[in-house]
């Protein structure tokens, strides 16, 4: 790998880092849902479309559910919740 390789990745994944921070979770998911049905040999977009935002649901899903699991006796709250 080149240096300048090496850097056009670094600042790829600051860009990233940068979109997930201001995104949330949600951003997060609908960067690596469709990548990952791709990977698994997905490549038409009508089948891509759809798929996606099922597995995007159930992962938002399971990561909410995990962790009201893992802090099951506190309540979570909301960052728009009343205080």
């Amino acid at each position: 790998m080149t240096r300048l390789q090496s850097i056009a990745f670094g600042c790829a994944t600051l860009a990233t880092v940068a979109a997930v921070l201001l995104g949330g979770s949600i951003g997060f998911v609908g960067l690596v849902v469709p990548h990952l049905l791709r990977l698994s040999g997905i490549h038409r977009h009508g089948a891509l479309l759809p798929l996606s935002a099922c597995l995007g649901e159930a992962c938002s899903l399971s990561r909410i559910r995990l962790a009201r699991t893992v802090a099951a006796p506190a309540e979570l709250r909301s960052a728009f919740s009343p205080r």
